[in-house]
């Protein structure tokens, strides 16, 4: 029998395909198997057979869209695998990142039409594309503060809360560094001065399962106060950070450490401690730092290609911070998201920005950024990432914090950049806001604030001070 073309092998494999998934999508069994992301994961398995190209790819993605869970949860540990899966499935069948590239804007045309968990699939595979095709060493190392974290560090089966986010990490840090032998991560974990020990409770967490290497670390921001990092310098207590001091300590922590081999580009990132940001996508961070050798790396929320869920006052409060800050720092008025936590930066620079530091709480991540664009202009990049809210048991989303937040950052301002009217109107504004004020700021947030793409705040100057200060009344 005369063999069968490779076009036409690809459409009898994707029958097959059809075939076997077939008993994970009748309507008795579409729902469970949606929801625990088996479905997906089945694809994903067949799909890796089918001969590559970009037919191929494309209607990997388009089968994906029929049985991909409807959204993520954070707390179901096979919808990590599964996407995971898929993503490495997909460059399988389409390992050319300009192609890929091309299929994660074609999705994002229909972004509100496409299920969370294919966005993100998409996104993995170019992320780790990224990872893999470069030719330069590098080491990423990955820091996160613990607070109050002793619910969420259990498993769902433990805690209804619970999200097992340090093995988690781990394994989507191992997943990404799978493809390249040049690059090698890290984990360092910092205690905020957690009541509860959380960063002994991830320590002991280590030993319990057995994690036997030791590329993953725990530190307490209480010792680098004690020993008077230059990170930590004006800290008299742990009580005087919320994140922010812990973060930077980690940060210089991290950057300082030198045995990495020569000629190693060291990219020193943070995230949240939650499960929001999946780091697989830290391929897009080390793009921007190792290939096009800028000195930050910023992950946003808000460009075109981003991918968010989050709704409710959260999103409005977002875009009022964008605009107020953006009419005081112009500077970096281009860059779209300040608060999301994935950034990451050259060990070099990190060495620099985190010395004489002003802001040790929750507008830390815009002090950094403008310490780095002062050190060098423009030499912050920016990269859309797929973004989940973790809204349970954060510990930054209360009224009273984004007021100090904004407050925190009027202080930035008057720290490094010269007067000026405008601003100086605004950073008056910001800090005389009360949690009552800002209340009754977010209930009226003028249009042009709210219904505005955040990444037009750069330039758009259509609502000033005395507006605000209208809404608030």
């Amino acid at each position: 029998m005369r063999p069968l073309s490779p076009l036409r092998l690809v459409g009898a494999s994707v029958a097959s395909a059809a075939l076997t998934l077939r008993r994970y999508v009748t309507p008795s069994a579409r729902s469970q198997f949606q929801k625990e992301g088996s479905a997906a994961a089945a694809l994903a398995r067949d799909a890796a057979r089918w001969e590559g190209g970009a037919t191929s790819a494309e209607m990997f993605v388009k089968r994906l869209e029929q049985v991909a869970p409807e959204s993520l949860d954070l707390t179901v540990p096979t919808h990590n695998k599964a996407a995971m899966q898929c993503a490495d499935t997909l460059r399988k069948l389409q390992p050319s990142l300009a192609h890929l590239c091309d299929l994660r804007a074609k999705l994002v045309e229909r972004k509100d039409d496409v299920p969370f968990f294919v966005h993100l699939t998409v996104i993995l595979a170019v992320s780790k594309q990224h990872t893999a095709s470069l030719l330069t060493p590098f080491h990423c190392t990955m820091v996160f503060a613990v607070y109050g974290e002793q619910n969420r560090l259990k498993k769902k089966s433990e805690h209804p809360n619970g999200e097992d986010f340090l093995f988690t990490k781990i394994e989507q840090l191992e997943w990404l560094f799978d493809c390249n032998s040049r690059g090698t991560w890290s984990i360092l974990v910092v205690d905020d001065g957690c009541p509860n020990d959380s960063g002994g409770l991830c320590a002991k967490q280590l030993v319990e399962r057995q994690y036997g290497n030791t590329n993953v670390n725990v530190v307490y921001l209480k010792d680098g106060i004690e020993q008077k990092s230059p990170a930590c310098v004006g800290l008299e207590s742990t009580n005087d950070s919320r994140k922010g001091g812990s973060i930077q300590y980690g940060l210089y922590e991290a950057a300082k450490r030198n045995n990495l081999p020569d000629g190693t580009v060291h990219c020193v990132c943070y995230t949240d401690a939650d499960l929001s940001t999946h780091l697989g996508q830290c391929g897009l961070l080390m793009n921007i730092l190792v290939r096009q050798g800028l000195d930050c790396a910023v992950g946003t929320r808000r460009m075109h290609d981003s991918i968010m869920v989050k709704g409710g006052s959260r999103n409005v409060r977002g875009k009022l911070h964008a605009y107020l800050w953006k009419q005081m720092m112009p500077e970096i008025g281009y860059v779209v998201d300040t608060q999301t936590a994935f950034k990451g930066f050259k060990a070099e620079t990190v060495l620099d920005i985190t010395k004489s530091l002003v802001e040790r709480k929750f507008a830390f991540d815009i002090e950094l950024m403008l310490k780095t664009h002062l050190r060098r202009e423009n030499s912050l990049g920016q990269c859309g990432i797929a973004w989940i809210d973790s809204e349970a048991e954060s510990q930054s989303g209360d009224t009273e914090n984004y007021v100090a937040l904004l407050r925190a950052i009027a202080t930035i301002y008057r720290a490094y950049l010269p007067a000026d009217t405008w601003r100086d109107e605004f950073a008056d504004f910001v800090s005389g806001l009360s949690v009552d004020s800002f209340e009754k700021l977010l209930d009226n947030c003028p249009k042009g604030i709210a219904t505005r793409d955040a990444a037009d705040f750069a330039t758009y100057k259509g609502v000033s001070s005395a507006d605000l200060a209208a809404a608030c009344r």
